[in-house]
């Protein structure tokens, strides 16, 4: 173990999450299973709409952090918060839809595609984003 040292790199596997997403990550994926455990052919619609809309609303809560005119957090945090949500949390989520149901759910799928603009830690006045509130 002595000469393990020199395989260490520090401060490089490191990740700067709010408790907020911590939080917020820990108990929807406990959802998730939850759901997941209800589903049948006649709960399908519901277990779909409520993993999506549950977590379409915590990637809106992270849009208006980035669009708010109030001190704004550090674009870098959002973008941190918004990356470990959708590269993360959510694969693992449909992972685990998939595993259940043998079927893959392309409303979460397409959560990532019109949020991954937050990645990228920008403000968003020039990003252009999926606006329409019903399309899930």
């Amino acid at each position: 173990m002595a000469g393990s040292s020199g395989y260490v790199v520090e401060e490089t596997c490191r990740l700067t999450l709010t408790s907020n997403t911590l939080s917020f990550s820990l108990a929807y994926l406990h959802l998730a299973d939850h759901l997941l455990q209800l589903f049948s052919p006649g709960t399908r619609h519901l277990v779909n709409e409520s993993l999506v809309s549950v977590l379409h609303s915590h990637l809106r809560h992270l849009e208006a952090a980035v669009r708010s005119q109030e001190p704004p957090p550090p674009p870098a945090m959002v973008a941190a918060q918004a990356a470990f949500i959708l590269d993360s949390v959510l694969p693992l989520a449909e992972l685990r839809y998939s595993e259940r149901t043998q079927v893959e759910c392309p409303k979460l799928a397409k959560l990532h595609s019109n949020y991954c603009w937050l990645k990228e830690g920008s403000r968003g006045a020039s990003v252009a984003k999926y606006s329409d509130p019903n399309y899930v």
